[in-house]
Formats: C-alpha cells, structure tokens, sequence
C-alpha cells in the first residue's frame, strides 16, 4: 500500500525548518568512499547502497509525507561550500 500516514509527534516541538539534503546514489557512495579511511560504514549506509528500492521510498517519504510546510530540498550534488551558502541563505530568509 501507497498509503503513509505520518504526523507530528505531540512531544516535539516542530521545527522551524527542515533542510533536507539530497545526494544522488554515486555521490553518496563517493563521500562514503572518502571518509571511510576514519569513520566506518554504518549498517543503514549498506543498506541504502545495496536496496534501491529501499532508497527510493525514503526519498519519497522525506519529500512527499514529512508534516511540515517548513521542508526544505538542498541539492547536495554540488561542492560543500555551495550547499552550505544555500542553507545560510534559507535561514537568513526565515529569519533564523
């Protein structure tokens, strides 16, 4: 079923924004590449490289069905500096 009910918890404070930074599969897997000389890949991290499927839903779930009119998409394909300029941006528009 296609059907995802999800909402708030009553708990938490709903956040101002959420930025949401999205990385194609290859850049995913490059920056895991690169980093994991230090730190080691985490069992969700093979999970997301070995189930396309499974990448693909929570994708979709992040841009379609998180309760928030605050969700932000970030395109993170490009270099850091940019991505980060971006993010500094849409705090400075919401007055964060």
């Amino acid at each position: 079923s296609n059907q995802i009910n999800i909402s708030w918890p009553n708990y938490l404070v709903q956040p101002a924004v959420i930025v949401y930074i999205y990385v194609d599969e290859a850049e995913r897997c490059r920056r895991i590449t690169q980093r994991s000389v230090s730190i080691p890949v985490t069992v969700e991290e093979k999970q997301l490289a070995e189930q396309e499927a499974f990448r693909n839903r929570l994708d979709f779930i992040y841009r379609n069905h998180i309760p928030s009119s605050h969700l932000h998409v970030i395109d993170g394909n490009r270099a850091t500096n940019v991505i980060a300029n971006d993010i500094l941006n849409l705090l400075s528009e919401q007055n964060l």
